[in-house]
């Protein structure tokens, strides 16, 4: 007669969860001096916290090793199939009443006396209470993973030392460029492409005269300062993170990519892709961010990027997608194209090396597999 299993420890059982993740995030990191350092810093917080959190479980008071802390109800995204929307939880404007920053802060301070480790900021949209992230990041003995849809990371989660090397005037210049204005390609000023010793500084030292338009304007720059902002929110070189979260899960190896002058994954070019594996990447789209039955990128934010978000003469651009006829277009140098039809659940691939010229293998393909039927795209009416 079998024996009756083990009561179930719910304490044992989340502070092994909270040390995989530590034991993971060290792994991963072992190429980064700095952040191998402050994982490691977090790992001996998280045994003290554990031992906390034993001592207080033996005199018969069960602390948890992680909270979700919901700091803002405030969001400015409508996401199809948002609980929180559903449920009235989330609005537009910031509520009358919320809690401060020291509020919070002292919040973190007793959780870390506690021997909490983890404390996960959502919301919302988190991004909006920079307050709350800046009094978030004096406690280093916790680790504060934040649920955010990543539109309003802008200069503030630049590489700290290349904000303080701007003059205050251009740090003004830079606010309201948000993360959203860079994916958009709605900030004018930017040079086509950067070509200095280091592209950053370069960059942010750029005179915009009226960063507070927005205007269309297609450049490099932007794709390669969302890179570097995108790498410092996640502490992870960017191309290592795209093919832990995108291309691995897709079964494309790990791309040939570019790097900037001092080291950031360029975005604008310079990635190498097979037409299978560009297609991956088209058909994962097609399928609102799910390839098999994974879903690799939330379909909230497919709908978002993929959908017009500005306007220029080509007739709408997402973020870093184009707009084409009731679909949209994955667009790289000299003809390296994915288009994906929604209504005729078609997906078209191809490579090409073309300098010049490029469009006419749009237009043969218009002509060929489309029927020669322009729709709406106003470019083909233009040719």
């Amino acid at each position: 007669m079998s024996q009756p299993n083990e009561a179930f420890d719910i304490q044992t059982y989340m502070t092994q969860g909270v040390e995989r993740v530590v034991s993971d995030a060290l792994k991963a990191t072992l190429r980064d001096p700095r952040e191998s350092a402050f994982m490691l810093r977090f790992a001996a917080a998280s045994r003290a916290a554990s031992k906390k959190r034993r001592k207080a479980e033996d005199a018969g008071e069960h602390i948890p090793p992680f909270l979700i802390a919901s700091i803002t109800s405030q969001c400015n995204l409508h996401c199809a199939g948002c609980y929180s929307r559903c449920n009235h939880a989330t609005v537009d404007a910031a509520p009358v009443e919320q809690l401060t920053d020291e509020e919070w802060l002292r919040i973190f301070e007793e959780a870390d006396e506690l021997g909490i480790s983890f404390i996960l900021l959502a919301g919302g949209e988190p991004m909006l209470r920079r307050d709350i992230i800046q009094a978030a990041g004096k406690r280093p003995g916790i680790l504060f993973p934040i649920f955010t849809n990543g539109t309003f990371m802008d200069k503030e989660y630049l590489p700290e030392k290349y904000v303080q090397a701007m003059s205050v005037q251009q740090q003004e210049v830079y606010k309201p460029i948000t993360l959203q204005r860079l994916m958009t390609m709605s900030v004018d000023g930017f040079p086509f492409r950067l070509s200095g010793s280091n592209w950053l500084e370069e960059a942010l030292s750029i005179p915009l005269k009226e960063p507070e338009t927005c205007t269309f304007a297609y450049s490099n720059v932007p794709a390669y300062l969302t890179g570097v902002a995108v790498s410092a929110a996640v502490e992870e070189r960017l191309d290592q993170y795209l093919n832990r979260r995108l291309f691995r899960p897709l079964g494309i190896p790990d791309p040939p990519c570019q790097f900037s002058p001092e080291g950031y994954f360029y975005g604008a070019t310079g990635m190498e892709l097979t037409v299978n594996e560009l297609s991956r990447i088209g058909l994962m789209l097609s399928r609102e961010g799910k390839y098999g039955q994974k879903q690799i990128v939330p379909a909230a934010y497919v709908k978002d990027a993929t959908s017009v978000q500005q306007m220029n003469r080509e007739g709408g651009y997402g973020y870093f997608f184009w707009k084409y006829r009731d679909g949209f277009s994955l667009n790289g140098k000299w003809g390296q194209k994915c288009y994906v039809l929604p209504k005729q659940r078609m997906m078209i691939t191809f490579l090409s090396h073309l300098e010049e010229g490029s469009d006419k293998i749009r237009g043969s393909m218009e002509k060929h597999l489309l029927g020669g039927n322009e729709g709406n795209d106003p470019v083909a009416k233009n040719r």
